[in-house]
């Protein structure tokens, strides 16, 4: 199976850590995600500030959950239309 690579290029901001804004973190995984995903953050440099390596499936129910919780809240604060979507 080929790897497969995702570039994240981090904003600069308040909101973000020194260490890593304007920088770029880069996730190397599978195309199914199986196995474990390295995730390498780089600083605006190109110096690494670190490493990891997550099993997939956790990347794939921790997204999963997210995007459960926020269709629960979209439903939850629907008109009776929207439910059954007649607009």
């Amino acid at each position: 199976m080929a790897m497969h690579t995702f570039n994240y290029d981090v904003p600069t901001g308040t909101e973000v850590r020194k260490e890593v804004a304007g920088g770029q973190i880069t996730f190397f995984h599978n195309s199914d995600l199986s196995g474990d995903v390295t995730i390498v953050s780089k600083s605006a440099e190109g110096i690494v500030n670190g490493e990891l390596d997550v099993p997939g499936e956790a990347i794939v129910e921790f997204v999963a959950e997210y995007v459960k919780k926020q269709r629960i809240s979209q439903i939850e604060d629907a008109e009776p239309t929207e439910v059954f979507g007649i607009t």
